[in-house]
């Protein structure tokens, strides 16, 4: 351990990473592709008022697919499939229902293509390509859905819930040993303090809690002292949080490895909950959702965040589960489990890309280590305050998902995985959204659709 009392500033002799220029070049040209398309679709240009970009006539389309009354055949439908999603809340939470309603979905996404297939814009070559670029967007998001609910009949998030209950008594009579990490950097003290006192009130004898300070700030150090709780720091700031991990793990003797972001509280029973997986000895980590006290960005600024959920629900709720399935389970960076002796045998944490969690947890399995999710609220976090920390946020998540595919042999996705696993690195489908927004945009001058 270092005191920092007796260090300066961090030193500037190892590289800090930060978000890439490419990651920032994508925003740019996103946003400057968006406004140049609200400007086309308000203001047409000159050089297309001379051509005829839309059928002079209503096209006709095939008997069942018309609407030829419309109480009859556009409003009953509209109010069946309303009532069928407002009783689907009721339905009991069982593989059955979930299947039930992942089959519904489907079948309306597919009645959907069914009429959109006869809606082909043909009056010029212009329009036909843009229909068609249009229309080969929206079944890459068929596709994307489809993928993600494969199979139908496998989507269960109590399965590990059944199964954490069933491994409690083992992790209660065997105990290993667990090391607590809370890594921070800038984070107020008052923030520190509470996630020490927090993972001191956990339920679980055998452990240890480390703050792992890579601000090297002499009032951290302090109150790590205050609190009975050790502290870790090192000398500069290499590879970010990886490398704060990395230092850590360099001096840590306990089987197993809880790590808490600073704003992440655990809840009491956190370890009993987690460690019986443990049990299995080909378990590296084993990850609990995010949680966070206040709602996200989205959901406040509409004003919806007691109707809506958050954009990170999707993810952890239901993405996750699916992928525990094939175990290709996305570690998050806080709020989870890890055995030393499985992140030892890979060097460590990754530190080429610019996050660590998912590349970590993607070369754990490519070396043949199992991943596990549990769908449980075990903590709970704070959302980024304001909108510059949340858009660093997610151009560092986009650009370390980008990168995972650009790591050649340190990460052999596409040799070593089953296809079951690289179908959900293959469906980052989130990344394509502002070309998504922009051909829809394009089509309303064009009439494409």
């Amino acid at each position: 351990m270092i005191n920092p009392a007796s260090r300066n500033q961090p030193t500037h002799n190892h590289r800090v990473e930060r978000i890439g220029a490419g990651a920032w070049t994508f925003l740019v040209v996103a946003a400057v592709l968006l406004v140049f398309s609200l400007l086309l679709a308000g203001m047409p240009p000159d050089w297309l008022s001379s051509i005829t970009l839309n059928p002079e006539q209503l096209r006709v389309l095939p008997e069942p697919l018309q609407a030829n009354d419309f109480w009859a055949d556009s409003l009953a439908p509209v109010l069946l499939a309303g009532a069928v999603a407002i009783a689907s809340r009721w339905l009991p939470k069982r593989r059955w229902s979930y299947t039930l309603v992942e089959l519904l979905l489907l079948v309306i996404c597919l009645r959907y293509f069914a009429w959109r297939c006869t809606t082909l814009n043909t009056a010029h070559p212009f329009t036909v390509a843009c229909s068609v670029l249009q229309l080969l967007m929206e079944l890459l998001g068929l596709a994307v859905l489809v993928f993600q609910m494969l199979p139908p009949a496998g989507f269960d998030p109590s399965h590990r819930s059944r199964e954490a209950t069933a491994l409690e008594p083992w992790g209660q009579t065997h105990q290993p040993s667990v090391e607590i990490w809370i890594p921070t950097y800038n984070e107020p003290t008052r923030i520190v303090r509470h996630a020490i006192l927090t993972c001191r009130n956990l339920n679980y004898n055998n452990i240890s809690i480390k703050v792992l300070d890579d601000g090297h700030r002499p009032a951290i150090a302090e109150l790590a002292g205050q609190l009975g709780v050790g502290y870790l720091s090192r000398d500069g700031n290499a590879h970010r949080k990886a490398g704060n991990l990395n230092h850590a793990l360099q001096h840590c003797q306990a089987e197993l490895i809880a790590v808490f972001d600073c704003d992440f509280t655990p809840s009491p029973q956190f370890l009993q909950r987690t460690v019986g997986f443990f049990s299995d000895p080909k378990v590296a980590i084993v990850q609990t959702p995010q949680h966070y006290f206040q709602a996200d960005f989205h959901s406040s600024n509409l004003g919806l965040e007691q109707v809506m959920p958050g954009d990170l629900d999707y993810f952890y709720h239901f993405l996750q589960v699916r992928r525990d399935q094939a175990n290709a389970v996305v570690c998050c960076g806080t709020s989870y489990v890890a055995r030393r002796a499985a992140l030892s045998s890979i060097g460590g944490y990754f530190t080429r890309c610019l996050v660590e969690d998912y590349q970590t947890s993607t070369k754990l399995i490519t070396e043949g280590w199992r991943v596990k999710y549990l769908n449980e609220v075990l903590s709970m976090g704070e959302v980024p305050r304001t909108f510059a920390d949340f858009l660093d946020q997610r151009l560092r998540w986009m650009q370390g998902n980008i990168q995972i595919f650009f790591c050649g042999e340190e990460l052999p996705i596409f040799r070593k995985l089953s296809w079951s696993q690289l179908r959900w690195y293959l469906l980052p489908a989130d990344l394509l959204s502002p070309l998504w927004r922009i051909t829809y945009l394009r089509n309303l001058w064009t009439n494409g659709a």
